[in-house]
């Protein structure tokens, strides 16, 4: 809700670890809810990273690249969600638009099937 309220530009990103982790898909599910509850006409970006356990959580770099990427799309608030990923944005230049940073991690599913992967960005067409 925060994000979507902080928001100027009316688009907010999250950047998250793999859709592999329930928990993971739970915050960046909870993150939009809140903000379309604080802000119905908010764009939201979420962007999964496509690797594996074995990486999604420890591959700063495309945690950094991906905000990037969400910043030129117009994102001017970002939530991270997901080990080392959130520590990409930690570092965020101060200069640059707000970062809602998050220490959040999950831990690898131990039952149930694995949701598809899945990148999307739910923003609407030009």
């Amino acid at each position: 809700m925060l994000a979507a309220r902080l928001s100027e530009s009316g688009t907010i990103a999250s950047v998250l670890g793999t859709d592999l982790v329930p928990p993971v898909v739970a915050f960046g599910t909870g993150y939009e809810n809140g903000a379309k509850y604080a802000n119905a006409d908010i764009n939201v970006i979420t962007t999964y990273h496509p690797g594996g356990l074995d990486v999604a959580f420890t591959d700063p770099e495309w945690g950094a690249a991906t905000a990037a990427q969400a910043i030129d799309q117009g994102a001017d608030v970002i939530f991270g969600a997901g080990g080392t990923l959130a520590t990409a944005l930690q570092k965020w230049p101060a200069a640059s638009p707000p970062i809602a940073r998050s220490t959040a991690s999950a831990s690898t599913p131990t039952s149930g099937t694995p949701s598809p992967r899945r990148s999307r960005v739910s923003s609407p067409a030009p």
